[in-house]
């Protein structure tokens, strides 16, 4: 399959990068040391290298990720600004405390990250560490979407923000097109100036199908509060639909990570004669964990105290590592497109 290229119109990217990055903690600071820790062919990594260059930033490339050498740069370079996602917390949070004391992140004043949604224990537990510095954004390809400073995730945890201005407005609805109430979740779709002057490059199908009026989605799962704050559930592509019932890997891998025992973990969709899907788990154990039954068994206690039982895993294997992209995304489809357990 050949990945999809979404065409932007130049001048509407130019016009609104402004504020848009100041909503995202970025400002002029000229001699501030920007530290981008993705490859730049990808949006994020990408667009805030450039912002910070023309914000009057040194940018900085880490290259390959290593958790401690992260750590490094930013006390001896004193960075200023990151771009992250996801996964990086997830790794930085596994280096042992005398590791992570040994180096000095005070300067670090905007840590922005995006790309996938990001656990709420984590983000705590990243703030706790680096302190009110985490500034989360949602958008993709096609166009801008939300952002929340840390002052207003604190009051929101798990939320990605309401949208950015410039006249962005979100709709989610049903899979019948119909739009639904505070706290029920649907698809999510937006509406954006960026996003209608834009095209998935050679494929009009495509195009068309991401687009409901002036409205346009990349297929994620999403719900709305009463005021407006927008929570991530998960890609439709990933959901399980297991006996009739809807389960968000998402969720459920937040869950597991809880156990002590799971340095990380994804959840899949694997074919089943009686429910259609089960829910299947793939589990890379924590340094000084054993993989094998024991472990297994501790983990699906684990799960009926803290998950619904139509989504606990009914399946559970073990892996040295998982699939992800360069730019930190769970590759969940690269485990589905596995033959069955």
């Amino acid at each position: 399959m050949w990945p999809v290229s979404a065409a932007i119109d130049p001048e509407v990217g130019v016009a609104s990068t402004d504020p848009l990055m100041e909503l995202r903690g970025m400002t002029h600071d000229p001699g501030a040391v920007s530290l981008i820790a993705g490859p730049l062919y990808h949006g994020a990594p990408g667009a805030w290298a450039l912002q910070g260059l023309h914000h009057g930033h040194c940018v900085l490339l880490a290259g390959r990720w290593d958790s401690e050498t992260f750590l490094r740069l930013v006390e001896r370079y004193r960075v200023r600004t990151a771009q992250l996602a996801p996964i990086h917390f997830h790794r930085l949070l596994t280096l042992p405390d005398e590791v992570r004391d040994r180096y000095d992140v005070g300067s670090l004043q905007v840590v922005s990250h995006s790309g996938a949604a990001t656990p709420v224990a984590t983000k705590h537990r990243m703030m706790a560490w680096f302190g009110p510095v985490l500034w989360e954004y949602y958008a993709a390809s096609e166009g801008f979407g939300t952002s929340i400073t840390p002052t207003d995730w604190l009051a929101h945890p798990g939320s990605v923000g309401r949208a950015d201005g410039n006249g962005a407005a979100m709709l989610i609805l049903d899979e019948d097109g119909k739009e639904l109430p505070a706290g029920e979740t649907g698809q999510l779709w937006i509406r954006l100036s960026a996003t209608m002057r834009s095209s998935y490059l050679g494929d009009p199908e495509a195009t068309a199908a991401s687009r409901r009026g002036e409205y346009h989605s990349v297929g994620d799962m999403a719900y709305l509060d009463a005021e407006g704050w927008l929570y991530l559930v998960d890609r439709r592509t990933d959901m399980i639909l297991s006996g009739g019932v809807n389960v968000y890997p998402a969720e459920v891998e937040d869950a597991l990570r809880r156990h002590p025992g799971v340095a990380d973990v994804a959840v899949i969709g694997v074919p089943d004669e009686e429910w259609g899907w089960r829910v299947h788990a793939v589990v890379v154990p924590a340094d000084g964990a054993l993989a094998g039954p024991a472990l297994a068994e501790e983990i699906r206690g684990f799960a009926e105290q803290v998950l619904a039982g139509y989504k606990r895993p009914r399946g559970l294997e073990f892996r040295e590592s998982l699939p992800y992209s360069p730019t930190g995304k769970l590759l969940r489809r690269a485990l589905r497109d596995e033959p069955s357990p």
